[in-house]
C-alpha cells in the first residue's frame, strides 16, 4: 500500500469514495433483488388468474357441449 507523497493527500479521499461506491452498489443489488421478487410474485398471480379464467371458460364450454 505505497501511495508515496501523493497518497498523503489523496488516499483517504479515494478510500472514502470507494466506500461510497460500494454502498451504492450494495443498495442497487438489494433494489434489483427486491424488484425481481416483485416481478416473480406478479408473474405467479397472472399465471394463477389466467389458469382460473381458462378453467372457467373450459367449464362453460363443456356445459354447452363444445369440447
Amino acid at each position: 500500500e505505497s501511495w508515496g507523497a501523493v497518497g498523503l493527500f489523496t488516499k483517504q479521499g479515494y478510500t472514502n469514495m470507494l466506500g461510497s461506491l460500494k454502498g451504492l452498489l450494495d443498495q442497487m443489488q438489494e433494489g434489483c433483488r427486491q424488484a425481481g421478487e416483485k416481478f416473480s410474485a406478479a408473474a405467479r398471480v397472472y399465471t394463477e388468474t389466467d389458469d382460473e379464467i381458462a378453467g372457467a371458460f373450459k367449464s362453460i364450454a363443456e356445459r354447452l357441449g363444445d369440447d
